[in-house]
């Protein structure tokens, strides 16, 4: 077993796991999707690369990171990472070693993107009340 591929203080970030819902009618006769935010993840942003091209004629700017966390198996493809207001598209996601302890989400920076919202915020995660630790703060 090789342990941890980044270690537990390099994770000084704090991302929103945003999952896709149904999707909704835009009025247009489109349909939008719509997001629901899950627990927060904490994680390590590495860049690895950036790319700025002209599309239809104006400039996308994409950015390429790697986020790397505990393991959380709602970290998949088809959800969105916000992190401090940035937010990224996962491209692929692994375990090392195929071992359920650290979860490393591929993503591209939606470079100017709006994070997610839903109707309603949901409630902030409680570890005593919602289980994880007792009032005595052990587990």
């Amino acid at each position: 077993m090789s342990g941890l591929t980044v270690p537990l203080g390099e994770r000084r970030h704090w991302a929103d796991v945003w999952t896709p819902g149904e999707a909704v009618p835009d009025g247009d006769g489109g349909f939008t999707t719509s997001w629901t935010r899950g627990l927060e993840w904490a994680v390590a942003v590495r860049p690895t690369g950036a790319d700025e091209s002209a599309r239809a004629g104006t400039s996308v700017a994409t950015g390429s990171h790697v986020l790397t966390g505990g393991y959380h198996d709602g970290v998949t493809r088809a959800c969105r990472l916000v992190v401090n207001g940035r937010v990224f598209e996962v491209s692929g996601v692994v375990q090392p070693d195929e071992l359920p302890i650290e979860t490393v989400a591929y993503c591209t920076e939606l470079v100017g993107a709006t994070p997610p919202t839903e109707a309603e915020d949901v409630e902030a995660f409680d570890p005593v009340r919602d289980g994880w630790i007792g009032k005595d703060g052990r587990p």
